[in-house]
């Protein structure tokens, strides 16, 4: 992107500021805080989705300071967490070049028609598959409804597709994970967990671990009375290099409070599954 988009990003965040300012009362301020801050880490999603090669390059320091300073304390720690990944990382033309030298390594020539594009193809694509890195589990999980009629039951997702990478060669797993998890006076909206599962495995990782992560982050920030997961993929650095033994599928689960201590809810959970 070029330094013409500094303004219109500027008038975004300056205008967050601005609604600050005309707040009444503590609650409408708290609201815009939460607001500003959604709103910061969306200009700096989109910086990052544009190839920024670094957010002080594009939008004036001073007005983000102003922003930040606003935020609530923890509030504050993440988006500085976010934008000092964002100036640490490589630029967008380093990653490209890198692409150029894996192509010259293969011993094709990045220079010809076919692969002219392609640097620029995969990082864009790598910006897709690596989405997970730049979301927040806990924004996801924020909205609960109270309104169950008393609802005991677990509630349950089955078959959420996924697609993730191998830490070890950056070979693809895919699979479907499914979820469940007994309320604690409040529901989330489903999608949600879908989503949840989007975060851990649109990064590179191992199938244990992103197990772990999605139900123990379900966990912590919805705070039901217990949590399942399944997971079931099929590990392309097994099935296309390797033994190459395809259409095997690796199973993994993870369980936490009444699922974990009650092997009879557990047993229910896997009978849903069939």
């Amino acid at each position: 992107p070029s330094m013409s988009s500094s303004p219109h990003v500027q008038t975004r965040l300056a205008s967050e500021v601005e609604d600050l300012e005309a707040s009444e009362g503590a609650g409408g301020k708290k609201r815009r805080l939460r607001a500003i801050t959604m709103s910061v880490h969306q200009v700096v999603g989109d910086l990052l989705r544009a190839g920024a090669p670094g957010i002080g390059q594009l939008c004036n320091r001073e007005v983000l300071k102003e922003i930040i300073c606003r935020l609530d304390e923890q509030s504050t720690r993440k988006v500085q967490r976010r934008l000092k990944k964002e100036e640490n990382k490589p630029s967008r033309d380093e990653a490209e070049e890198a692409v150029r030298t894996l192509i010259k390594w293969t011993g094709d020539n990045p220079d010809r028609e076919g692969l002219i594009e392609t640097p620029k193809r995969v990082v864009k694509a790598f910006e897709e598959y690596f989405a997970g890195y730049y979301q927040d589990p806990k924004n996801i999980l924020e909205k609960t409804f109270s309104e169950t009629s008393n609802y005991q039951e677990f509630v349950m997702l089955k078959d959420i597709d996924f697609r993730s990478h191998c830490e070890h060669h950056l070979a693809p797993i895919i699979g479907k994970a499914s979820i469940a998890y007994l309320p604690n006076d409040c529901v989330v909206g489903i999608s949600k967990l879908a989503r949840i599962v989007d975060v851990f495995t649109k990064r590179l990782q191992t199938q244990e671990t992103m197990t772990a992560e999605i139900a123990n982050s379900i966990q912590l920030h919805l705070k039901p009375k217990g949590v399942a997961i399944y997971l079931s993929a099929e590990h392309h650095c097994m099935s296309s290099r390797g033994v190459k033994k395809a259409h095997v599928d690796m199973v993994t689960t993870h369980f936490t409070g009444s699922f974990k201590d009650d092997k009879a809810l557990q047993e229910r959970f896997f009978s849903s599954l069939k």
